[in-house]
């Protein structure tokens, strides 16, 4: 992996727990399944070994500070013990409030103090004033639990901090060339930061997961995600308020005309070349003879008999239904909700303004704030936090 995550990126920051809790599960099945109880034991024998795993995080205060609902700083504590045994190594830095955390002093395994401002006030595990120094030399520690003294190797003959970070820096460069070239399998994992904002037709430059319409960028790996209106996929809900929620629609029947297709709209909103349904129009009527890549956009079900929906499925156009944010569904959405295999819900939104179905799929309190189309994509109840484009 090489991911530095900064501070407010509490989405990408997400990624990242969720990326290593996955990989602490699959390196513990793949040692019950070879009777091995930890890394240790795999790397003893011969073989491909699994290599070690670092998180670091800088300021652990600054990390706590840009959690105030406390929901990241649980899991990554959590890191600290339930991933030791298969390879995972947390290194953590904070100041001399370092030991006001319980949850964080009571999993350290070992501590680096470094010089204090202040030895009477510091809060350090394992530590009391007598250890620690207000006027040590650049470099110098103490190591606890054996309370030794020790030095840490500078990067560069000047001592300074700039002259540090260029050394770090330097570094970091000569890693990113040598990673450059290397093989999908053995490259750095990545965790790309999501835009706050992008339009079409940068989202049409990013690699792409599927065909047809642009429906979001998203990924650890930036890729702009399709709908494939002509595949067996064929009922899309956008969940959200207008007019936030029509501008999605509009982008991506926009793109469907643009491809040669038909739109057919019924409802407020609709863009240039799309053909407008009248509210006591027959749906099955206005789209006889559709194509498979035809779209037809419903922003409004009011007046739409029970069957009017499910008699197109199948057989009709695709369908983006528009739905208002928590609001109960009609008889008409109720009867194709089963074949619903994509949802993308705008954000601001929680779990408690979702059906029991999707919000099955969250974990409980999740809420999702961000900026202008910044959305959850729900496909077969796998979430993942994306951005819309701008048409």
């Amino acid at each position: 992996m090489g991911v530095v995550v900064h501070r407010g990126q509490t989405e990408r920051l997400v990624r990242l727990l969720d990326l290593l809790d996955a990989e602490i599960a699959t390196r513990r099945a793949r040692y019950a399944a070879g009777n091995l109880g930890s890394l240790a034991h795999q790397r003893a024998g011969s073989g491909t070994h699994d290599p070690y795993l670092l998180i670091a995080v800088d300021r652990w205060d600054s990390f706590t500070d840009a959690d105030p609902r406390a929901e990241l700083t649980p899991r990554l504590a959590r890191l600290l013990t339930d991933g030791s045994e298969v390879g995972l190594v947390v290194m953590v830095t904070g100041d001399e409030r370092f030991g006001a955390s319980a949850a964080l002093a009571q999993r350290m395994r070992a501590v680096l103090a470094l010089r204090v401002s202040d030895p009477t006030a510091a809060l350090v595990p394992g530590l009391g004033p007598r250890n620690l120094s207000a006027t040590s030399v650049p470099g110098r520690a103490v190591w606890s639990p054996s309370l030794q003294e020790v030095q840490i190797p500078l990067l560069s003959p000047r001592d300074d901090a700039p002259a540090q970070n260029t050394a770090v820096a330097a570094i970091a460069e000569r890693a990113r060339a040598r990673s450059a070239g290397a093989a999908a399998r053995t490259a750095p994992v990545r965790i790309d930061a999501l835009p706050d904002a992008l339009t079409l037709a940068e989202a049409g430059m990013l690699p792409t997961q599927g065909t047809g319409p642009i429906l979001c960028v998203g990924g650890n790996t930036l890729v702009a995600h399709r709908w494939d209106v002509g595949g067996p996929d064929r009922v899309v809900q956008v969940l959200g308020r207008p007019p936030a929620s029509h501008d999605v629609a509009a982008m991506v029947a926009t793109q469907v005309l643009a491809s040669g297709g038909a739109v057919w709209w019924r409802g407020s909103g609709s863009p240039p070349g799309a053909t407008e349904v009248a509210p006591s129009a027959s749906l099955a009527e206005t789209v006889s003879g559709c194509r498979p890549t035809d779209l037809l956009v419903l922003t409004s079900l009011d007046g739409l008999a029970p069957d009017a929906l499910s008699t197109l499925v199948g057989d009709g156009p695709a369908m983006l239904i528009v739905s208002l944010l928590g609001a109960l569904p009609g008889q008409a959405l109720q009867a194709v909700t089963g074949r619903i295999r994509t949802h993308v819900v705008l954000a601001p939104t929680s779990r408690l303004e979702l059906s029991a179905d999707l919000a099955g799929a969250l974990e409980p309190g999740f809420r999702l704030d961000g900026p202008p189309g910044r959305a959850l994509l729900l496909r077969d109840r796998q979430p993942a936090v994306v951005q819309i484009p701008v048409a």
